[in-house]
């Protein structure tokens, strides 16, 4: 009877060092190549850099502007809006930031910016009852520290910030304005905090 030895079909690639002193390799089935590339296509598509959604967005867009001057309210440096904070709700965007930056503390004015349809188009205006010198005109000397939030439950855009009664501070209220239209016009200001002493953070 003749016996036939069976080879086992296990494949390793690694070198072995034969007898001789020699180096050898075993061979490696060619179904073995097809799935070393496979993963290798793989892996590079993986590796691949998604191109950013934000990619085709356009560049800076302007939304507000200064439009105080020494004439119509000297007591701040003007072309100057500084200080924003903004927030932004499902397509609705709030801005706000002080206007006429006054030297030593604050500004004329408390400049505002909505956006209802995500950022393509802009509204702009400025709060009512702010200081002496703004367009409409409040109570306080300077205004400062604007700070944007939203009320979901009462569907209301709130804009608080601060009204010094004195140069350089001294006594400093803590208001508050409200929109109830998506942000784009502004009620006259509600007194949050006005004990006579200086509110430096609202």
């Amino acid at each position: 009877m003749i016996r036939r030895r069976v080879r086992p079909t296990h494949i390793d690639a690694r070198s072995r060092r034969s007898k001789a002193g020699g180096w050898w390799r075993l061979p490696v089935a060619r179904t073995a190549w097809w799935g070393t590339a496979l993963l290798a296509a793989a892996l590079t598509i993986a590796a691949a850099p998604a191109a950013p959604a934000w990619a085709a967005q356009p560049g800076v867009t302007q939304v507000s502007a200064d439009p105080y001057t020494p004439a119509n309210a000297p007591t701040g440096e003007h072309a100057t809006e500084v200080e924003p904070d903004t927030f932004a709700w499902g397509s609705t965007a709030v801005t706000t930031f002080q206007t006429g930056r006054v030297f030593n503390g604050g500004a004329t004015d408390i400049g505002w910016a909505t956006s209802t349809d995500g950022g393509v188009s802009w509204t702009h205006g400025f709060l009512p009852g702010t200081s002496k010198e703004a367009m409409n005109p409040g109570p306080f000397f300077s205004v400062s520290d604007p700070s944007v939030a939203y009320a979901a439950r009462h569907g209301t855009w709130i804009i608080s910030w601060l009204g010094a009664h004195f140069s350089g501070g001294g006594i400093v209220d803590v208001m508050v304005s409200r929109s109830t239209d998506g942000g784009l016009t502004w009620s006259a200001p509600v007194v949050v905090a006005a004990t006579g002493v200086f509110y430096d953070t609202n």
